[in-house]
């Protein structure tokens, strides 16, 4: 199962609207290293073209598994955004450039749309 650099690049959109502890959470979780700045508080925040870079990087599982937990925690997800207005927007072109994958979520696994 091969995952586009489109979608790639579209997880790296979503996640940007996403709280720094949440992005940072969902990278260490699924292995996928990423650098991240301290502002002038000492708080962490990520920069979308290295959290960009960083996905793209990333292996195959690791991004299979990142995008299933964004496609079955949405609801969680949504409370975790900084913009409410884009995370509807981001969330369906990313379910969008899935299905353009020729992929699925089924039963919360990623798997190939059957014919």
């Amino acid at each position: 199962m091969i995952i586009s650099k489109r979608t790639k690049l579209s997880i790296s959109q979503f996640m940007g609207l996403l709280k720094t502890q949440t992005i940072s959470t969902l990278m260490d979780k699924h292995d996928i290293d990423c650098e991240s700045d301290t502002d002038h508080n000492d708080n962490k925040r990520y920069n979308q073209l290295i959290l960009q870079q960083s996905i793209l990087q990333a292996d195959n599982k690791s991004i299979k598994n990142l995008l299933e937990e964004i496609l079955t925690t949405e609801n969680y997800l949504e409370e975790s955004s900084n913009s409410k207005s884009g995370f509807y927007e981001r969330l369906i072109d990313l379910k969008k450039c899935l299905l353009l994958d020729g992929l699925e979520l089924e039963y919360g696994v990623i798997t190939p749309i059957s014919s």
